[in-house]
């Protein structure tokens, strides 16, 4: 059963739904210069072009929520920063132009046009911090104006930032036992452990739907299917038809025993070729997360609204 908040008709669980990851970046054709992820530039050109963006943020040492998938920067010179150590104040200063961009400016450029999904890398552990509630009041704000939803790794965070949202979608992260094993190079003894785990994750987490993510390539390119509760047993079988693959079994799997015991929405990460697009889509309720910034910026948009068609 949904949870109340679902009950709202959130754009980001809909059928054929595409969002970028990061915002629209890589080479810029008509500048012949890079543009980075989580950038405001990668983020409006996701706005103008009306293509839906994920984001990640991280925390200054004064709690202000900014755009960026590490805590660690890399500055001109070589060395490195961390932006948790800096004031946000002293972070421009340092970096001048190259600072990472406040989240709550991303909102405000935004200001309704498309939905959003904030991914919080936060990965400190207690409870209560002024962070968490600048970062509530931001997106409780943003809520008014358009849709917002939030999601993180970190059971703890998400559950203390539940109880502060309103109208607000909120997902717990979990990756798969595969991405335990290639990207964090674990041994196969410790992915056991944590696909038992992670329905148990899920449960301290009580959010409102689930994210698993695959992470076995570092081409990026991946996709996000979201199953709505009702119909995820129905469509299950069918996957198992169309992906007549080892690990995708073993990925649904653990997908569908975390459904029946948490009974919630979910959201699977799986990595694809574009060809698998068309061939998984079928009937399912379906909704991509895409990173195609190999293309280019030109070809990253052309691929996504061709997508969308």
């Amino acid at each position: 059963m949904y949870v109340e908040r679902l009950k709202k008709d959130f754009k980001i669980l809909n059928h054929n739904f595409f969002i970028s990851h990061g915002g629209i970046h890589g080479l810029c054709e008509e500048t012949g210069e890079e543009i980075k992820e989580n950038s405001f530039e990668a983020i409006k050109l996701s706005i103008l072009n009306d293509i839906p963006f994920e984001c990640d943020i991280r925390n200054t040492k004064d709690s202000i929520p900014v755009l960026s998938h590490d805590n660690n920067i890399l500055l001109d010179d070589g060395s490195e920063i961390k932006i948790s150590k800096y004031k946000y104040q002293e972070l421009v200063e340092i970096m001048k132009d190259k600072a990472p961009v406040l989240l709550e400016d991303v909102l405000k450029e935004n200001n309704g046009r498309v939905p959003c999904l904030i991914d919080a890398k936060e990965a400190n552990f207690l409870l209560y911090s002024q962070y968490r509630k600048n970062l509530a009041k931001i997106l409780n704000y943003y809520a008014k104006i358009g849709e917002v939803a939030l999601q993180s790794f970190n059971p703890i965070f998400m559950l203390v930032m539940r109880s502060h949202l309103k109208n607000i979608l909120t997902l717990q992260l979990i990756c798969r036992a595969q991405t335990v094993l290639s990207v964090f190079k674990a041994p196969k003894s410790l992915a056991s452990i944590y696909e038992k785990i992670v329905s148990f994750v899920c449960f301290i987490a009580r959010t409102d739907a689930i994210n698993m993510e695959n992470h076995s390539d570092k081409k990026w390119k991946f996709s996000t299917r979201v199953f709505h509760s009702d119909e995820f047993f129905n469509t299950v079988e069918e996957i198992f038809d169309t992906l007549n693959r080892g690990s995708d079994k073993a990925q649904y799997f653990l997908v569908k025993i975390v459904h029946e015991l948490t009974r919630k929405p979910v959201l699977a990460f799986t990595i694809r070729s574009d060809e698998d697009f068309n061939a998984i889509e079928g009937n399912l309720i379906s909704n991509y997360i895409v990173d195609f910034s190999h293309l280019g910026v030109n070809g990253y948009i052309e691929k996504i609204k061709k997508f969308k068609v």
